[in-house]
């Protein structure tokens, strides 16, 4: 390989990094959450020091616009630098749209979808009479490409009526596999916000045990995009979406934060179901 040729092939590398996605969520917050919540609670407030935190934000925000308009305006001129050098380097697995700018083919006939969604169904494991786990196939997660992703695990809460509260059953932590560890641990961060978000995913009574939701592939996904800040993924999965008040809709809903959207491809549909979040 000549100089030249390494020098364009890191050029094409620093295209995926660019524009920083950290700094999209970084305003993303202020502009939704800090700013708001500020101008909320100093309605009629004289103090300066609450009108020094908005001056801030505000300022914190205009400098995130200047480092992102610079990282499109540098992203362009490799683009054009590369062109010149005939030199292409290793493209990121293909993304999927954004909910914003794309609507899923309107259509009956179940070639219609796209692409990746007949393939990912070619993966997926049959489930005979409709029983056994639910296997998903994930795209959207930054680096990642397609991740196939099971329901089940352990790592649920049980009501402790002692203590009054959620709490998880003590596991045999010393014979897991680190995979069975990090699902225990995945299972018990999604039961960590169920049980504290109120109305939105009403807690189940004491006598009742802690509902399945939290070991289903869509909520794993939910709390993978939520902690990684992806706002768009989608899932093929070889099962239907649970509904009520205690189903998986009403959980994804609850454990993605405002902006944030999850499409679940149901077998052989032609269009996802499409959860938004509410957190």
């Amino acid at each position: 390989m000549s100089h030249v040729e390494e020098v364009g092939n890191t050029l094409a590398g620093m295209l995926g990094r660019l524009p920083p996605e950290q700094l999209h969520q970084a305003r993303a917050w202020v502009e939704e959450y800090a700013l708001p919540t500020l101008e909320e609670i100093g309605q009629g407030s004289t103090s300066p020091d609450l009108a020094e935190a908005v001056a801030l934000f505000e300022r914190v925000r205009e400098l995130i616009d200047d480092v992102l308009a610079l990282s499109d305006n540098t992203r362009g001129h490799l683009v054009s630098y590369l062109a010149t050098l005939g030199v292409n380097g290793e493209q990121p697995p293909p993304s999927i749209p954004h909910p914003s700018t794309y609507q899923p083919p309107v259509s009956d006939n179940p070639n219609a979808v796209d692409e990746w969604v007949r393939h990912a169904r070619d993966k997926l494991p049959e489930r005979p009479g409709g029983k056994g786990a639910t296997t998903g196939i994930l795209r959207g997660i930054p680096g990642s490409g397609d991740v196939e992703v099971k329901s089940g695990g352990s790592g649920r809460r049980v009501w402790k009526p002692g203590t009054e509260r959620w709490e998880r059953e003590p596991e045999d932590e010393h014979n897991e596999t680190p995979q069975a560890r990090q699902e225990r641990q995945l299972i018990d961060r999604i039961d960590t916000i169920l049980v504290t978000v109120g109305e939105r995913f009403p807690i189940p009574r004491p006598d009742l045990a802690m509902p399945e939701t939290s070991t289903h592939v869509e909520t794993k996904v939910a709390m993978r995009m939520r902690e990684a800040g992806v706002t768009h993924a989608a899932v093929t999965i070889n099962n239907e979406v649970c509904d009520g008040p205690l189903g998986c809709r009403a959980a994804v809903a609850a454990i993605l934060p405002k902006g944030y959207v999850l499409d679940v491809y149901e077998p052989g549909a032609t269009r996802p179901v499409r959860i938004e979040g509410q957190a």
